[in-house]
């Protein structure tokens, strides 16, 4: 990525929904990166109030476009294809 400063756009409820989502933005022309996927099998039982959720982030100048891009991508079935997938 470039030297911008991140920002999560979605945050997954695992990796496969996390990575489906980011070659859906990267597919689109915008960077995006998955950013702890490896924390939900590490870590098991979490205590509340801390996520070990995969969270999809991109550049800031790209940030109020990927969240349309998400509001898309949900309102098609995005998040239910990634399910199935």
């Amino acid at each position: 990525m470039g030297e911008g400063r991140l920002i999560e756009v979605y945050r997954a409820k695992d990796s496969q929904q996390a990575h489906v989502l980011r070659t859906a933005l990267e597919d689109a022309g915008i960077r995006a990166l998955v950013e702890g996927e490896l924390l939900q099998g590490a870590l098991g039982g979490v205590p509340v109030g801390w996520s070990s959720d995969p969270r999809v982030l991109v550049e800031e100048t790209d940030a109020v476009r990927a969240r349309r891009l998400v509001e898309e991508w949900e309102s098609k079935g995005g998040s239910d294809e990634a399910e199935r997938a």
